[in-house]
């Protein structure tokens, strides 16, 4: 009963379990655990971890999923201090319960969303050491972490993107990581490589590859890459628009994508101008100047 409530009322569940705690009822691993779940599910580290507290007292011993859901609670809020603590605390004292790929992973994406990637990259390191096979959850947050890492980690994401089977999101940083990098060449090589992978192109991934090429004025592969996404049916994004206008070397190429911006319900922004800019060499670009409608309400806006 208590997990079903969980799925459905998290709050519930916790009120409920402290209910049952008041009358007398021995609560077991199970039932925090379940409760432990629903506190992941929502978001809800401080119960969470009050929680693992209260099991310590209760003389409750938690298992390898209690700590899971705990640490990704607070995982999911970046709080890597706080999944530190916990997965450090796994086989200390009475408890001695090894940490499993779970926790590790959790403990991983935690510190990849507080971007400390040294310490996801050292958590990975040791994960191996005590033998949790990395899976596509911890490489995954490895990777991301990189990605966080100026530029400088682009070969170690590129690593560690077939350690274990990529998905979309660790494919993508991989991309973003070399991109930071202005490894253009490579960022299309990896975009090509999508389909083999038997993954499918996100927006993500095609605005990464699009700005790497941006970074290094290849406009040419911008254009394709911007005929791609409608290819497969993706709608640009503001991002992809500036990125190709920023790459882009002559007038009438950024007239025409300037109308596709129109196209997609895109607005200019202070990137859009800023681009159009170095391009014309004018303060308000004539380009602008001379379209209907939305464009010229910016132009005026924008003295």
């Amino acid at each position: 009963m208590l997990s079903k409530l969980a799925r459905a009322l998290p709050v519930g569940a916790l009120q409920l379990l402290h209910v049952l705690h008041e009358h007398g009822l021995q609560l077991n691993v199970y039932h925090a655990s379940a409760a432990l779940t629903a506190c992941e599910r929502a978001g809800l580290w401080p119960e969470a971890f009050a929680l693992m507290e209260g099991m310590r007292h209760k003389t409750v011993c938690p298992n390898q999923l209690s700590f899971g859901a705990a640490i990704s609670a607070c995982g999911r809020l970046g709080l890597w201090l706080r999944a530190l603590q916990l997965v450090n605390g796994m086989e200390r004292g009475a408890w001695s319960i090894p940490p499993d790929a779970i926790s590790f992973s959790a403990c991983i994406s935690a510190c990849e969303k507080g971007s400390e990637w040294q310490s996801s990259l050292s958590f990975l390191k040791t994960m191996a050491s005590k033998g949790a096979e990395p899976n596509t959850l911890s490489c995954s947050g490895a990777v991301s972490a990189c990605e966080k890492a100026s530029g400088s980690l682009w070969h170690v994401a590129l690593s560690l993107s077939v350690m274990a089977s990529p998905d979309v999101v660790s494919h993508s940083a991989t991309i973003s990581a070399c991109e930071k990098a202005a490894k253009w060449a490579l960022c299309l090589e990896l975009l090509l490589l999508s389909p083999s992978l038997r993954l499918v192109a996100n927006l993500v991934t095609y605005n990464a590859a699009i700005s790497a090429c941006d970074r290094q004025s290849q406009w040419e592969s911008t254009i394709l890459l911007l005929a791609a996404l409608a290819s497969q049916l993706l709608k640009p994004d503001l991002l992809s628009f500036n990125a190709a206008l920023s790459a882009c070397r002559c007038q009438p190429c950024a007239r025409i994508l300037l109308h596709d911006m129109e196209g997609h319900s895109l607005e200019p922004d202070m990137i859009t101008f800023a681009s159009l800019r170095c391009l014309t060499g004018e303060e308000v670009p004539a380009m602008l100047s001379s379209m209907d409608g939305p464009k010229s309400d910016i132009q005026s806006g924008s003295r």
